[in-house]
This record gives C-alpha cells, sequence and structure tokens, in this order.
C-alpha cells in the first residue's frame, strides 16, 4: 500500500541531489503505482509534476512540457493545476514559442481569477509576471502591462517585486518613454542590492548610451561594476559587472574618437582599463575574449 509513496520519496531523494534522470525513471514508476488498485489521485499528480520538473531540469523542454500536459489534463482542478500550467508555459518560453506559453498562463490566470486555484502567492504572481514576459517579447506592450496590474488583483502581497518593477520599466523602455523607464530601472537599482538591481543600474547605462550621453552612461556601468559587491558579488551580478565593463569600454572609445591630444589619450587610457578589468576579474565570461582583442587594437594606437 506504500509502494507509490516510497517510490515517490527515493525519487524526492535522487531530485535532490541533481540526479534528474534517475528521479525522472522514479516519479514514473510512482505514478503507476499511484494508479493502481487503491489508487492516490493526488501523489499521482504530485509525481507527475516532479516528473515534468525532472526532465526541465535536463533542458528538455518537449518532453518536459508532455508530462506537464498530462497531470494538468488528468487533474484539471488539482492541488497543482496552476503550477502545472505554470510550468507548461515555462516549457513554451524556452523554446521560444510564446503564443503558447501565453495559451498556458490564460488557463492558470482562469483557475486563479475562479478562486479554484490553491497554489502560493508566489506562484501566482510568476504566472501574470512570465505572461506579462510572453506578451513583450510579441511586441504586446499594453497587454504586458495589464497582466503587470493584475498581479495587485490577485491580493497577494506582490513577491518578486523587483522583476515586476524591472519588467515595467523595460516595457516603458521599448515604447520609447524613456524618462518613465529612467525612474523605475532608478528606483529597482536604488531598492534592491540583487541582480536585477544590477541589471537596471546596467540599463540606465544602456539608456544613456543610446541617447549618446557618454559622461552619464560610464558612471552608470561603473556603479555595476563595483557597487553590488565588486569581488564579493555572487556569480549572477559578476556577468552584469563584465557587460558594463564592455560598455563603458565602448563609451570611452566613442567618446576618444571625437577628443584630440591629451584628452584623446587619457579617453584610450581609461577604455584599456575597462577592458583589463575584464580580463582580469572574468577571464571566463563571454565578453573577455572581446575584451583581450579591443585591447591589442588599442595598444597599437598608443
Amino acid at each position: 500500500a506504500l509502494a507509490a509513496e516510497a517510490l515517490y520519496m527515493l525519487a524526492q531523494y535522487h531530485y535532490d541531489q541533481d540526479r534528474f534522470d534517475q528521479a525522472q525513471q522514479l516519479y514514473a514508476q510512482a505514478v503507476q503505482k499511484a494508479e493502481q488498485a487503491g489508487a492516490d489521485p493526488e501523489l499521482a499528480e504530485k509525481a507527475r509534476y516532479k516528473l515534468g520538473w525532472s526532465v526541465f531540469r535536463q533542458d528538455q523542454f518537449e518532453r518536459a512540457a508532455e508530462a506537464f500536459r498530462d497531470q494538468v489534463d488528468r487533474a484539471p482542478q488539482g492541488q497543482l493545476a496552476v503550477d502545472g500550467l505554470f510550468m507548461l508555459g515555462r516549457c513554451a518560453e524556452a523554446q521560444q514559442q510564446y503564443q503558447a506559453a501565453l495559451a498556458a498562463f490564460a488557463r492558470a490566470q482562469a483557475l486563479i481569477e475562479q478562486g479554484h486555484a490553491p497554489a502560493a502567492a508566489p506562484t501566482k504572481t510568476l504566472v501574470y509576471l512570465h505572461a506579462a514576459q510572453a506578451h513583450r517579447e510579441l511586441k504586446q506592450y499594453a497587454e504586458a502591462l495589464a497582466a503587470l496590474n493584475k498581479i495587485a488583483d490577485i491580493g497577494t502581497d506582490q513577491p518578486y517585486r523587483d522583476a515586476i518593477l524591472f519588467e515595467r520599466a523595460w516595457i516603458e523602455q521599448l515604447q520609447g518613454r524613456l524618462p518613465a523607464a529612467l525612474n523605475l530601472f532608478q528606483q529597482v537599482a536604488e531598492e534592491y542590492r540583487n541582480a536585477v538591481g544590477a541589471r537596471a543600474r546596467f540599463m540606465i547605462g544602456e539608456i544613456y548610451f543610446s541617447q549618446r550621453q557618454f559622461d552619464q552612461a560610464i558612471p552608470q556601468f561603473q556603479r555595476v561594476m563595483y557597487g553590488y559587491g565588486a569581488e564579493k558579488a555572487p556569480e549572477e551580478i559578476k556577468a552584469w559587472q563584465a557587460r558594463a565593463a564592455l560598455e563603458a569600454a565602448r563609451c570611452s572609445e566613442t567618446l576618444a574618437g571625437s577628443l584630440q591630444g591629451q584628452n584623446r589619450e587619457k579617453m584610450i587610457r581609461a577604455a584599456e582599463d575597462f577592458y583589463r578589468y575584464i580580463v582580469e576579474k572574468h577571464g571566463g565570461h563571454e565578453v573577455a575574449q572581446q575584451a583581450r582583442s579591443r585591447l591589442g587594437e588599442l595598444r597599437k594606437l598608443r
């Protein structure tokens, strides 16, 4: 009678050890056992959901989508229906199938808004946040903002507030409303010292760069490099530090092209320093090779 639950717990053990292929097999066995005589539909639903996650963690998104689709089709009003639909949308997102993602998110939203969804507040928030991101990818900006506005309506305490503000700022930028975008990015950058905050600061620099306001862009990129933990920053922030240094170097090179004499020399040295920072501090990042190449070119100008 406890075989299905035992298989599920074994699968959980392997999942927690990142052995997703073994976990996948055991979750599948747990589903079969749970559906035999004396069926346990709640355990079957949980096992199907974690089966989908096991495949998703192996980046096999099409197969993961099949597992999540099977879960929600068999238990459309189940305890994990919203979670399964959300992950079905995530699988479509991962394959850049944004219309399919929106279809899954819409089904999840319907359950939430009908009051049939026992999902936790963070999951409910993520449904609308990812719907907004899918709309943004499709350049459906009004629909994206409407999805973000829905988050307050569902009565959660708005977890992922940093990501929500960032998304709103990005949509404003894409629509050319740069003052509004700058205000929102500034709010995120000042309130959050995490990767979202660092990325928001980077985006401020990018907006100034796009407006050829290089003297304002460079300090923003420098704040990303040194203001979010510097060398002690986690890897997700270090990725933005490297990109920020590259953009600061590009700004410096562009400025050097419009200057003469010592001012030009000063800007070239600044660009070299930024490229050197990437090579020495972020040598494994994807932009490091570009930094090495530019360093060689700049040395020829000296």
